[in-house]
């Protein structure tokens, strides 16, 4: 894939807040410079977008918690941080595990070793 303009962030734009590992970012970069067929000013840049990498100041994880509700037929569960709302038989991972991190937002459940 080659990055066009249209892919990059413009200024005054804002750009979605995914929250990735910065350690799987550079893999991905270290993974492109070690291709033998790449012009040697290429390997220059993805050096350099690495080095940058190491610089971009980590992303706060939202926080929530898993919150139990009725709708009038049914129980479910909802993100207190997105609203999201989730059927016990979508969140359940056995035993009395649920996930640690909500499926839409990512926020880090309080408790989550614990059932919600």
């Amino acid at each position: 894939m080659i990055v066009l303009p249209s892919d990059c962030k413009q200024e005054g734009e804002a750009m979605s807040e995914d929250l990735i590992k910065r350690s799987d970012a550079i893999n991905v970069l270290c993974d492109i410079t070690n291709k033998s067929d790449m012009p040697e000013d290429w390997h220059r840049g993805v050096s350099v977008s690495i080095s940058a990498l190491h610089r971009v100041p980590s992303a706060d994880r939202p926080q929530g918690e898993w919150i139990r509700t009725f709708d009038g037929n049914e129980w479910y569960w909802y993100c207190s941080n997105c609203k999201e709302q989730w059927y016990e038989e979508d969140l359940w991972m056995g035993g009395n595990e649920f996930p640690h991190f909500c499926p839409n937002c990512g926020a880090k459940m309080k408790g989550a070793d614990d059932e919600p």
